[in-house]
Order: structure tokens, then sequence, then C-alpha cells
């Protein structure tokens, strides 16, 4: 068995300095690993090939909050989805778009452009659809002009805008409105998917399928309410009385709603019921006056609750109808003017029949139909019975464009033919009689109950002093009534 040498001095130092080496090697490779893992983790400025202005300084969002340890193990990395290159990946150039800013709008346009851009180069989550940016931008645009009824609307929700508009769509059976940034249940259609789930005149939808409405456009608010047939939407409501927000669930239905019905009764009064001012709506109307002319109707109750507007030549049209020639339909006020007030008048397409009238009015009654309320309450034409109306009295010129999308913006205000405003203010029955509280349409209505009455002691008053009902009139002499206005010659279209 050999012997064991001892250890040399020289042998033992360089043992020690070999371990000490070793050390530091481990020490330097932990070192180097933390500085990669930081640059890698986005403590350093991101290199991209964004053009970044001086003065729009990249600014880091990903940084280790204070007191948080940088040591802290990365979580496994994702996977990079693989997506189908585009032309807008790489970013596309908006140079030709820049050139084409008008001159005035420039330096605004100049921040819009680089934004976009910014967004164009850096976004992480690729592919960006720019046609939803844009539409984006768009509403936005249109929601900052301050105005409820200045939009932009994407294809599908134009689409369903006018589908509604002509009485036809898959919805819950509601009429809405938005006031103080909250979205309101005016009046709840008869026989109706809400009607028959409970949701009531007055309700105040704060969330719908759990997502609240707070902040959001009226568009917004009421996009949600539609869905496909059959399917379920949930809208938690406030309602006045109960202490907690009420959760009620509606299975949305295809709604139809004619613009114009007629029913006779058997003590000889019509009641005319126009939902609103549409495409169908002058067809409808004069099938409707033509029965209630072969039926000899004594006297008519003009039902426009919950009508919401429509074409302002359908106020026009029905005017026409029940004032002479040449009446004021209403005065006009468009931004140009500066302020004065252009005369409109009512449009000849019939016979003008000289009935008996009373007109039914509530927190629905907007637009168009406040137009034609209005005008009748001027000249003397008819009782107003009801409730305080909407007033909506802007008008809005509507664009459709080659995708389907369209914009809406307010052009002008009305004032009645006595020059009352109707925007903001609405209008004041000549008899206030609150509505039916069951709103399913099963309880006796006031509304119609007094008009009915009223209409009777009209009719009987007629016949007392001899004037015949259901005769046309004659056109040849203005209705006379103290405007201040221009002539309705000076009035271009």
């Amino acid at each position: 068995m050999p012997s064991q040498k001892p250890s040399s001095p020289t042998r033992t130092g360089a043992a020690l300095v070999g371990f000490l080496a070793g050390i530091l090697l481990v020490l330097s490779g932990f070192v180097l690993g933390i500085v990669a893992d930081r640059q890698m983790g986005g403590t350093a400025p991101l290199i991209t090939q964004a053009v970044v202005l001086p003065t729009f300084p990249a600014v880091a969002t990903d940084t280790v909050p204070a007191g948080r340890p940088t040591s802290t193990p990365r979580p496994a990395a994702t996977p990079v989805p693989t997506v189908t290159p585009r032309p807008s990946d790489p970013p596309i150039s908006l140079t030709d778009a820049k050139n084409t800013t008008p001159k005035e709008l420039k330096d605004q346009f100049d921040i819009f452009w680089q934004a976009f851009q910014i967004l164009e180069n850096n976004f992480y989550y690729r592919p960006l659809d720019e046609q939803k940016l844009i539409y984006g931008a768009l509403k936005g645009m249109y929601n900052s002009a301050g105005d409820d009824y200045t939009v932009f609307l994407e294809p599908k929700t134009a689409q369903d805008r006018k589908d509604a508009e002509n009485g036809q769509f898959v919805g819950i059976g509601v009429y809405i409105e938005q006031k103080d940034g909250e979205l309101r249940i005016t009046s709840v259609i008869p026989n109706g998917p809400a009607a028959a789930a409970g949701l009531q005149s007055g309700d105040v939808v704060l969330s719908i399928d759990g997502k609240s409405l707070a902040g959001l456009s009226l568009e917004d608010q009421r996009t949600p309410i539609r869905g496909p047939e059959n399917s379920i939407v949930t809208l938690t409501v406030r309602r006045a009385g109960e202490a907690n927000p009420l959760d009620i669930p509606i299975t949305r239905k295809r709604i139809v709603i004619p613009a114009v019905t007629l029913d006779v009764r058997p003590d000889g009064i019509g009641v005319l019921k126009i939902t609103g001012f549409n495409d169908h709506y002058k067809q409808e109307l004069d099938d409707a006056l033509k029965q209630a002319q072969d039926k000899k109707v004594k006297g008519l109750v003009l039902d426009l609750r919950d009508n919401g507007g429509g074409y302002v030549d359908g106020a026009r049209q029905l005017l026409g109808r029940f004032l002479p020639k040449d009446s004021l339909a209403m005065l006009e006020d468009r931004r140009p003017t500066g302020g004065n007030l252009s005369p409109i008048t009512v449009i000849e397409n019939g016979p003008v029949f000289d009935l008996p009238l009373v007109v039914l009015v509530n927190g629905g009654t907007a637009s168009a139909s406040e137009i034609t309320a209005g005008a009748l309450q001027d000249y003397n034409r008819a009782t107003l019975i009801g409730t305080k109306t909407f007033g909506k009295g802007s008008e809005q010129s509507v664009t459709q464009f080659k995708d389907g999308s369209s914009s809406r913006v307010t052009i002008a205000n009305w004032y009645t033919p006595k020059q009352r405003i109707i925007q903001k203010e609405g209008l004041v029955p000549d008899m206030v009689v609150e509505a039916p509280k069951d709103q399913r349409g099963t309880a006796p209505d006031p509304q119609l109950g007094a008009a009915t009455d009223l209409l009777r002691t009209k009719i009987a008053s007629s016949e007392i002093s001899g004037n015949s009902s259901n005769v046309p009139q004659s056109r040849n002499n203005r209705a006379a009534i103290d405007t201040g206005a221009r002539d309705p010659d000076d009035y271009r279209e």
C-alpha cells in the first residue's frame, strides 16, 4: 500500500484559487441572468420600428411595482398564435391619408394620424381590424358632438334601426328614452314580450345581461336589447317603490307593428292609431281614412301615444287631411338661416275631413308626432288629451353609406305654428289624464275613455249646430293663425 504524501502549500493555494474562481463564475452567471431577465421583462426601453416623436415619449407601463422583488419567477411563456399575413401586417402607410387632411384641421389631425400609426406599428395582439378601428373612431366623433340624435351606426345597427322604424324587428316590445344618461322605459307594447314578463313604464334599466349601461350612448344602451329570436335577455331595472333592483328575464320575439290602424266603435267613433311615420305609413293612412269615410264615422280619436316620429313629410301629409290648404305644419330653424324661422306648410294628399277630432299624447309622443299634435293644437283643430309629450323638436339628415353604415346628423329645430319650441320642452295637453297603470293592455284605458267622452260631446254639439261630419271642406282658404313668420311663398325646398 503506497504511503500518502503530505500536501504542499503550493497545491493548497492553487485549489483555493480554483474554488474562489468557480464561485465568482457562478455569481457572474447569476448576475448576467438577472440582467438578461430584466432586459426581456421590459424595464429597459423597448426597441421597435415605430417612429416616436419627441413630444410623445414612450412610457414603460410594465415595470416591477415598488416593494416587489425583482427575482419573481417568470411565468411560462404563452405560445404565439400563427396569424395569416394581411396587408396591414406589416403596418400600413398613412402618408396619402395625411396629405388629404384639410388645412384648417391639419394640426388636430396630426395627433389623430400619429395615434393611429402608433397603434398600427406597436400593438401586440395582431392582426388589427382596421375596419373596426374606423367604425369606433366615427362613433366616437359623432358622440362627441354632444347631441343624442347625431350618431354614426355600423351596418347591422343601421339595418336594425331601419327595421324598427318600419315596425318589424326582433326585440322585447318597449319604447325607450335616455334621460340624464339613464335608459328609461317610456311605455310597454301591449301583449308584447316585455309586457308578459312584467316590465313597466318608468322602469330604469341599470344593466343588460349583467353589463352596466352607465356612461354609454343611447345607441350603445339600446343595442344589447336586440338579439336572436327566442333568445333570453335579462334586464336589471330600478323601479319606484322597490328597495332593490329587479332582474327581469324576457324572451325576444319578432314584433310587427302596423304604422296605421283604425278601429270603428259601435257609437260611430273611429280610433286612428298611428305608431310611426315610416316607409309604409302613407298607403296605410290612405286605406284607413277611406275606411273611416266608407263607414261614415262621426268623430276621430287620433292616437299618437308612443309614436316616436319618423319622416317629417308623414306629419305634413297627416296634417293635410285635417287642416286647409297652405296651413302651417311647423316652423323650421336651420343652422345657416341664423335663427330665422322658415314656414313649412302641410302637404295636400286627399280630402280634408271636417270631423270632431281629439288627439291622444304621452311621454312617448315625439318628433314628427309632436309636429302633428302641436299644429292641431295651435289651430284649435283638436283637443289634446293625455300627458306631456317627449320634447324632441329636431330634424336629422340620414346618409346611407355604401357598406350599409349610416349617419344621422341634426340639421334643424322645429317650432309649432305659434312659435312654441318643442325641443326639450314638449307639449302640454289641454286635458291631463294619466296613463293606465296596467301596461299589458288588460285594464281600462282612462285616456281613451276621456277622449271618447269628449268626442261624444263634440259630435252632439256638431249635430245640434247642423254641421255635417265626414264632409271634405274647401281648400281655398288658408287657416288663419298669427305666427309672425314669413309668408310660405318665401320657403325654398
